[in-house]
Order: structure tokens, then C-alpha cells, then sequence
């Protein structure tokens, strides 16, 4: 018998699935272009284009996430009140939101950067502020993206850790992200000197 509880759960999970699988592929794809390609390299027309097309991936990840999200909360005002409850899902939304808010300063920033050094490096005249702001986005791309994935898998945490902690965790990661993207950036640089 057709159970529609069950069956729009299934579809919502499907499609929360699927936007994280687009996300975080698309993300990490985007810093392997970044640094496989332009770190070193000067950037293509060509290259540009695969890149942009990558943008385009993460934000459709991005927009199935937030469909998703919208559909679970519909779902447990319908059918499950008390998940509302669940601090988790509030610390998860506010984590969507700042990845939502990363990807639009990525789109609006750092994309029409990465163009204007078509012909160029990546860093090439570039200052060692806009370096970090940069690669500092793209930390944070890459973590905002798979801490949802990490507290959907943790179910211990429903309804037992406050989203402050939560966060506070998250924050936690965000800054060991930012570090060691600058520390492997600082290595390649050191590398790149001197071979050159």
C-alpha cells in the first residue's frame, strides 16, 4: 500500500543526498582546478570555462540542499513535530546559510578575479590579503560542505548536543580549514621559488 509519509521522506533524503554529492564533489573539484591548474600555471580560457561549469554544479547542490531542508522542515511540522526540536537541524541551517553566503562572495568576488587573470597565475599581482580572503573561501567551501554530511551520519547527536556546540564545533573546523589551506599554499609558494 502507498504510504506518502513514507514515501515523500524517501524523496526528500534522495534529494538532500544528492545535493551534498553535487556540493561536495563540485567543491573539491574546484579547489583541485584551483591548485592543480592556476596556482602554477597561468590560467586558460579553456580552464576558466571548466571552472565556471564547476560553480555551476556546487550551486545546484546548493539550491537541491535548500529544497531539501525546506522539504524536512515541511515534513516534521506534518508528520514528526517533535524533529523540530532537534537542535541539530537548526545548527545545520545556519551552516547551509553561511555556505550560502560563501558561495555568493565566491560568485560575486573571487570568480570575476580568477577571469581578469586569464593569460596569468592565480596570485599573479596579487596581495597577500586577497591571496588569504581567497583561499580562505574556499576553506571554508570545502568544510561548510562536509559538515552536513558528518552530522546527517552522526544520529547521536539528535536531540542530545546544543546547537551551540554545534557550532562552536564547526567554527573549530572552519579555522583548522583556513590554516592548513594557508600552510599548503605557503609550501607551494616556497616550492614554486625554488624551482624557479
Amino acid at each position: 500500500m502507498f504510504d506518502i509519509h513514507f514515501e515523500l521522506k524517501t524523496l526528500i533524503k534522495i534529494t538532500h543526498l544528492f545535493g551534498l554529492a553535487l556540493g561536495i564533489g563540485g567543491a573539491l573539484l574546484l579547489d583541485l582546478i584551483i591548485f592543480n591548474f592556476f596556482h602554477r600555471r597561468s590560467i586558460s580560457r579553456e580552464k576558466f570555462d571548466i571552472l565556471r561549469q564547476s560553480t555551476r554544479v556546487v550551486s545546484l547542490g546548493l539550491a537541491l540542499l535548500w529544497v531539501s531542508g525546506i522539504g524536512y522542515l515541511l515534513h516534521y511540522l506534518a508528520y514528526f513535530e517533535q524533529g523540530l526540536q532537534n537542535p541539530k537541524v537548526w545548527a545545520k541551517i545556519i551552516i547551509v546559510a553561511i555556505l550560502t553566503l560563501n558561495g555568493m562572495l565566491i560568485h560575486h568576488f573571487i570568480l570575476p578575479h580568477i577571469e581578469a587573470r586569464i593569460g596569468k597565475t592565480l596570485f599573479h599581482g596579487c596581495s597577500r590579503r586577497r591571496q588569504m580572503a581567497m583561499l580562505s573561501a574556499s576553506a571554508v567551501s570545502v568544510v561548510s560542505w562536509l559538515t552536513p554530511l558528518a552530522l546527517g551520519a552522526c544520529k547521536e547527536l539528535n536531540f542530545s548536543a546544543h546547537w551551540g556546540q554545534i557550532l562552536l564545533a564547526y567554527a573549530g573546523l572552519l579555522l583548522l580549514g583556513v590554516i592548513v589551506i594557508q600552510l599548503i599554499n605557503h609550501y607551494w609558494l616556497n616550492r614554486a621559488q625554488s624551482n624557479g
